[in-house]
């Protein structure tokens, strides 16, 4: 059972029980105000003949003479009367008796005196009826008088109010029930929609949003919904981008390795059978040496990259400036020879850094950049101090790179010119290794590159300040 349908029943069931319940006690008060009524009405019916009795009796009437009788049936035929039946007895002789009910009067169920009346129901078949009996006195002899008042008025009209009630109380459970399904359906339908959402979501389509807008907790529920949908869906995507990552990774690793030893393998097998001359044994030996120590450099770049994950780096006071000028030492007679121009620019000051660390990353950026750059050209560190550590910068006039190839610089493995990084011994690791540091001070690496005009590289340390 859907829960609009349960919520329609329960509405239709508190309803039905107020309506009922409030309905019969209504209709019971009024009958009951309704029959007090008459009540009053046929006592006092009684009370103006007894009074035509007591006046007559004022005239010495007999009461066994036909002066009685008379005055009841002037009063009985008179018009405007309001009574069924009357009987004047005295003892166990009937007086005068008029009306078809005066023959289902019946003995009062209390003592009667003359100061008081007595109303009792009287049983009848074809309507109801109220007797009135008391006491009078006539001429020194005590009589008694029953009046049978007709009240099927008010029975008549409480069956006429239970009919409108059924009417009426069938056609509130009909708007009810129109109007509480239409009511559910209003407050259920952001939950039905939020259930197409969801399955909609576990098929797959991860962009789907419930795009509810409202102030209740239905909308504060849609609105968390979305929001958990959105991290899903990003993270789903990073998990992709995550996953093609490494399935290149492991392409550009078996090639990596693929190159290197085939042709160690195959040169190897050509020392073996000792066919070579003295030259060409000395440069397959050669290159087995050369092809062994990319391999030896990618393993050791490999294992830092590795490593860095969970090192815990120690950081401790040191000048950027100080680490700068040390690498550009370094290498600026390398670069010379080259027609290079190093040149350096830091700012004084002392921030909280790995200083290893950090010299790998000033020789791998500089690597790069000698490998971008001809004779000719120049290649720049500067170095300013921040608030929470400090920023070092490479910059060339080389070759510069690609606008497309940017986001990918620090994929593991990823080259923009693999065919010239290979000749110059590159792996495709050298920027992965530079955004770890990077990393493992809080910070991060970032690119600016023009085809034909250089590249500019940014790190920002973020280790703190002495």
């Amino acid at each position: 059972m859907k829960f609009r349908t349960k919520l329609t029943l329960c509405i239709l069931c508190l309803l039905a029980v107020l309506f009922g319940t409030g309905s019969t006690v209504l209709m019971t008060v009024t009958f009951q105000d309704s029959l007090e009524q008459e009540r009053v009405s046929a006592v006092g019916v009684y009370q103006t003949v007894l009074d035509a009795l007591r006046i007559a009796n004022n005239f010495s009437v007999q009461p066994g003479s036909g002066d009685v009788e008379a005055i009841l049936e002037q009063l009985a035929r008179g018009t405007g009367v309001s009574w069924s039946a009357i009987r004047l007895s005295a003892g166990e002789e009937v007086v005068y008796t008029w009306g078809d009910q005066a023959s289902s009067f019946t003995g009062p169920g209390e003592a009667l005196d003359a100061s008081h009346c007595v109303v009792t129901s009287l049983p009848a078949q074809d309507g109801y009826f109220l007797q009135v009996s008391g006491l009078l006195d006539v001429s020194g002899t005590e009589m008694r008088l029953d009046i049978a008042y007709d009240c099927t008025r008010a029975y008549a009209m409480r069956e006429r109010r239970e009919e409108n009630y059924r009417a009426i109380f069938l056609f509130m459970l009909a708007a009810g029930t129109a109007l509480s399904y239409l009511v559910s359906w209003l407050l259920t339908h952001p939950l039905t929609q939020l259930a197409q959402t969801a399955q909609r979501i576990a098929d797959g389509d991860l962009s789907c949003r419930t795009g509810l807008h409202s102030r209740d907790e239905l909308g504060l529920v849609s609105a968390r919904f979305d929001e958990m949908a959105e991290r899903v869906e990003a993270n789903v995507t990073e998990l992709k981008e995550a996953i093609q990552r490494q399935e290149r990774f492991m392409g550009n690793f078996s090639h990596e390795l693929k190159n290197p030893m085939t042709a160690i393998i195959g040169y190897a097998d050509l020392i073996r059978r000792g066919d070579l001359s003295q030259e060409e044994l000395a440069a397959a030996a050669d290159y087995i040496f050369s092809e062994s120590k990319r391999l030896e450099r990618m393993s050791l770049k490999m294992m830092d990259l590795l490593a860095a994950d969970a090192k815990s780096v120690k950081l401790s006071p040191v000048s950027p400036a100080r680490l700068v000028e040390e690498v550009t030492r370094q290498w600026r007679l390398p670069l010379q020879e080259e027609d290079i121009d190093l040149s350096c620019d830091c700012e004084e000051g002392e921030c909280l850094l790995e200083p290893d660390l950090v010299r790998s990353l000033l020789i791998n950026l500089l690597d790069n950049a000698r490998k971008a750059v001809s004779g000719g050209a120049q290649i720049r560190i500067t170095g300013v101090m921040t608030p929470d550590g400090c920023q070092l910068s490479v910059s060339d006039n080389g070759c510069g790179i690609p606008e497309e190839a940017i986001p990918h610089l620090t994929e593991t493995f990823y080259r923009v010119d693999k065919s010239r990084a290979r000749t110059m011994g590159g792996a495709g690791l050298g920027l992965s290794w530079c955004k770890k540091i990077a990393l493992l001070h809080q910070g991060d690496i970032s690119f600016a590159s023009k085809p034909g005009q250089g590249t500019c590289v940014t790190v920002t340390l973020r280790g703190g300040r002495t």
